[in-house]
């Protein structure tokens, strides 16, 4: 019986080696070329030939993600019908002006292509994100007989996922790691560059639960340094090259070998590439360094090369719900599991520990565009946050005397060991977590789920209609005498997910008021289910859920010179400035920072607070 069993195993290994060698040893690369058609590529088949012919040096299998512009341009069909049985290929959703027409969607025109309105399916309706869906799948399989199991962008919304796993079978997806500003996209708490599975809620959160999960494993472009990556996304085994520092190849061995190596979690994987659309010249350069030392780590016989649906197929085979997740590096830790993300920083002699970054993973937390279309040309996609210390320098949380090895990582929170630890009202008073002490120790639980629905806080409140008849003299007179009445209505209204997040971390800062836009917007569309109630010029909610007071105001907003808003601003006494962000309506900060004499110390895609200058 042993000797069948291993002549099976010989078999298998001939037949599917990679394959076989990557299950063993639980350690995947995945190489990922995104292929899309750009002005400034002289021979779009000219770069794909190239690189396809460094891939084929090394004998390695890759994934080839085309956009709909790449599917229809006729000068690939000999290159993709070139290549060998070891290729996957999968579909890049990047909408185009020539992609939006064919399905018959109206381009949500943009100065750039690269704009998030433009070109991400999030900026788009939900009935027009499966018409574009629906399109491109289709020319897929015209062209290769069948539906791909992979595909990708910088940014996919999770109705958008879950559309494309239910309707289409896809089983793996590529998105980006976190980064906090590049090329104007955020997308900034995720698991630190590490698959999981999304929430049907939020494609950036981890699902430890099947209610809530899509069978769909994302695994993430361009993994960053686990320390400086945080604070420049340039770190990363994509752009090391511009950094400041002179970084080479030795770097991005370095990167690989962390993330794809098991160390002390369940697997590792790495996804590393190069898009298609750059000059031909660039494959024979750091790309072909790059695969010459993916090719020197497999043939050592711990690592294993496979494409985006095998390792999904084995990651779906092996875990039901998102696995938590150790980064460990010089420095650095990050811990994380489905219900929070904790980022350490230490120094070397183990006296000092800083957690700079601390996040709940809400299951039932929605994104921003899941219902609503993005209206901007930016993507701000931000996990609800205890502590960001990029957002804000100030949220910090610093340990004397604690080092590392002080911390019990738990899925659903942390323990913390030694004497007088502090606890700072940011982490002891927010919402969404718990601080239970104890002698000589702390216990943090975050919550992974919270009391609101998902889509944010259903409240009722007079239209604006009723809000008007309500200040008017002569009206009130009527209504005295019992006319009218029938104009004084309530509505529900919806102040959407995001916004209440931020809420939450407003009640945690420092005591001060909050000034806000005085006015209201009765023309401005809306997609949820309800409109906004900022729409009606209804600002209480903001006092309500912050615990501050709120300073309603036009003066500030309607300042006619830089020299004036900042005396205007000061004599408010303000803290605070809170500004809305919903779809089409956006408040502004008049004039700039400086004149106001403010900083920005949190945003999100809903809202942006700001806060006065000392």
């Amino acid at each position: 019986m042993k000797r069948f069993a291993v002549f099976v195993l010989t078999l298998l290994l001939l037949a599917f080696p990679r394959r076989i060698l990557a299950q063993e040893s639980k350690q995947f690369i995945t190489v990922v070329n995104p292929v899309r058609i750009s002005r400034y590529t002289e021979n779009p088949k000219e770069s794909l030939e190239a690189q396809y012919q460094v891939v084929k040096e090394f004998d390695l299998p890759a994934t080839w993600l085309l956009t709909y512009d790449a599917l229809v341009y006729e000068p690939f069909n000999d290159v993709l019908a070139a290549m060998d049985e070891n290729q996957e290929f999968g579909i890049f959703l990047e909408v185009t002006p020539a992609f939006a027409q064919a399905a018959g969607v109206e381009y949500s025109q943009s100065e750039f292509w690269h704009h998030a309105n433009a070109v991400f399916l999030s900026g788009y309706l939900q009935e027009d994100r499966k018409k574009l869906i629906d399109t491109v799948f289709e020319v897929y399989k015209q062209k290769f007989g069948g539906y791909p199991k992979s595909v990708g962008a910088w940014w996919i919304d999770s109705y958008s996922l879950a559309y494309l796993h239910e309707q289409y079978g896809v089983l793996a997806n590529l998105g980006v790691s976190d980064q906090f500003a590049t090329d104007n996209y955020k997308i900034w708490g995720s698991y630190w560059s590490t698959p999981y599975y999304p929430t049907r809620n939020h494609a950036a959160i981890p699902a430890g639960s099947n209610d809530v999960k899509i069978g769909v494993v994302t695994t993430q472009w361009a993994p960053r340094d686990p320390l400086n990556g945080y604070y420049s996304s340039l770190y990363s085994t994509q752009d090391y090259l511009v950094t400041d520092v002179k970084l080479d190849t030795d770097y991005f061995e370095k990167l690989v070998r962390l993330y794809a190596a098991r160390g002390e979690n369940e697997f590792g994987q790495v996804v590393v590439g190069l898009e298609a659309d750059l000059g031909a010249g660039t494959y024979s350069g750091e790309y072909q360094n790059q695969l010459a030392v993916i090719t020197d780590l497999v043939s050592g016989g711990e690592f294993a090369v496979v494409t985006m649906e095998q390792f999904a197929q084995w990651y779906l085979v092996n875990f039901e719900v998102t696995p938590p997740h150790v980064i460990r590096a010089e420095g650095v830790i990050w811990y994380q599991s489905p219900a929070y993300r904790i980022g350490l920083i230490y120094d070397k002699n183990g006296n000092k520990t800083k957690v700079i970054d601390l996040r709940a993973y809400l299951q039932n937390f929605q994104e921003p565009y899941f219902v609503s279309p993005n209206r901007s040309k930016t993507l701000a996609i931000q996990i609800p946050a205890i502590i960001d210390s990029i957002n804000n320098e100030r949220d910090v949380w610093e340990l004397e005397g604690i080092n590392p090895d002080s911390f019990e990582f738990l899925e659903d929170g942390f323990v913390v060991t030694g004497e007088r630890i502090n606890i700072p009202k940011i982490v002891k008073n927010h919402p969404l977590v718990s601080v239970a002490v104890q002698t000589g120790k702390i216990k943090v639980t975050l919550n992974d789920r919270w009391a609101f629905d998902s889509e944010g806080l259903k409240m009722r409140g007079f239209t604006a209609e009723a809000i008007h008849l309500l200040k008017s003299p002569k009206a009130l007179l009527k209504l005295l005498i019992g006319q009218g009445w029938n104009k004084v209505k309530k509505i529900d209204y919806l102040v959407p997910a995001g916004e209440v997040e931020a809420l939450m971390k407003l009640s945690v800062m420092p005591r001060g008021s909050v000034l806000v836009w005085d006015g209201e917007c009765l023309q401005c569309e809306w997609h949820t289910s309800n409109r906004h109630p900022a729409f009606a010029g209804i600002k209480k909610y903001v006092a309500k859920l912050s615990g501050k007071k709120i300073i309603k105001n036009k003066t500030v907003f309607e300042a006619e010179s830089h020299q004036t808003v900042g005396p205007a601003f000061k004599k408010t006494g303000a803290r605070y400035i809170y500004l809305v962000k919903f779809e089409d309506y956006m408040e502004k900060l008049p004039f700039s920072p400086g004149d106001l004499g403010v900083r920005k110390i949190y945003e999100n895609a809903n809202v942006e607070i700001w806060e006065a200058e000392k």
